[in-house]
């Protein structure tokens, strides 16, 4: 169970990556023209970071509330089946894995960033 998890934590990481780096080829103009008007690189390497930390925040607190319902929904249904799983309480393991999780995601940042600091602006600027 422990390798499943890290796999499909390996593959969210690798579709994240993907995402963040689609994302800044759309908005590459918009990068530029910030950079050229009212930002230096640092400020929008803090903001892309910001914007994962937020981003990834989000969508890992929205999603304790929809695995207590799973979990409960589950919890009926291997009742239902006369089936019984092991009480186990891993309260710490889980917060911790979010946690990581959470940094994880956060540090996704870094390939828009690393793309940001190689970015011409002068080029991406010519067709404004």
């Amino acid at each position: 169970i422990d390798l499943m998890i890290l796999f499909a934590v390996g593959m969210t990481f690798i579709g994240v990556a993907g995402n963040q780096l689609i994302g800044f080829e759309g908005r590459r103009r918009e990068c530029a023209v910030l950079l050229s008007t009212s930002m230096t690189r640092g400020q929008l390497a803090k903001m892309f970071l910001l914007e994962s930390f937020i981003a990834a925040g989000i969508s890992l607190i929205s999603a304790i509330p929809a695995a207590m319902m799973l979990s409960a929904l589950f919890g009926k249904i291997t009742a239902s089946l006369m089936l019984t799983l092991p009480d186990v309480d891993n309260t710490g393991a889980v917060i911790t894995l979010g946690l990581i999780l959470w940094a994880v995601f956060t540090a996704v940042a870094a390939f828009p960033i690393s793309r940001m600091r190689k970015m011409n602006i002068a080029g991406q600027l010519k067709y404004e």
